[in-house]
């Protein structure tokens, strides 16, 4: 009876999946490369998984956007989507250090997301971009 009951713990156990933590390290060297404000610029995640945005150096954003406009916050053209913001965060050199945590609710949907002072220069990136479709990260960038 026991050993039955332990079996059915265990196999319980052994379904639960575990989400992790990916890091999106914000405010790379912008001066000589906009486009390293991300660091990676595009990430994959899991249903459940945090992507963690640390800004480690620099004033900046990470604001959700959409393909077709990179550069502006997604509610501003979509008012059915409530994207994220961070507002301007100010690390200095390092030494104010923050965080935004964003949970990942659709693995097969893109989030575009973009830097408001260096986006027009190649400052954005993306959960999830699917490769194989004509919207990559490239095509991001260049929008």
């Amino acid at each position: 009876m026991h050993f039955v009951a332990l079996c059915m713990v265990l196999s319980g156990l052994l379904g639960v999946t575990f989400s992790k933590i990916v890091v999106i390290t914000v405010g790379g060297n912008t001066t000589s490369n906009a486009g390293l404000v991300f660091s990676p610029e595009s990430v994959v995640a899991d249903l459940g998984d945090t992507v963690f945005f640390n800004f480690t150096q620099g004033n900046h954003t990470v604001t959700q956007s959409s393909f077709a406009s990179p550069c502006i916050p997604i509610h501003e053209t979509d008012s059915t989507v409530n994207g994220f913001d961070s507002s301007f965060r100010d690390a200095g050199n390092g030494t104010a250090i923050t965080n935004l945590p964003i949970t990942v609710i659709d693995p097969n949907t893109t989030v575009w997301f973009f830097d408001f002072n260096t986006c027009g220069l190649g400052g954005v990136g993306g959960i999830n971009v699917n490769q194989s479709s004509y919207q990559t990260l490239d095509g991001f960038q260049v929008l």
